[in-house]
């Protein structure tokens, strides 16, 4: 397992930060739109 783990290891890096990207894309697009939680 730990094998894999650093096999994937650059993977799992990027998709960690394009995971990153989108939610701040998100969460941009919801305070330009003025979109509250309440």
């Amino acid at each position: 397992v730990a094998e894999a783990i650093d096999a994937l290891y650059e993977e799992f890096r990027a998709v960690d930060s394009l995971v990153a990207h989108n939610t701040s894309r998100v969460l941009k697009a919801y305070q330009n739109a003025r979109v509250a939680s309440h």
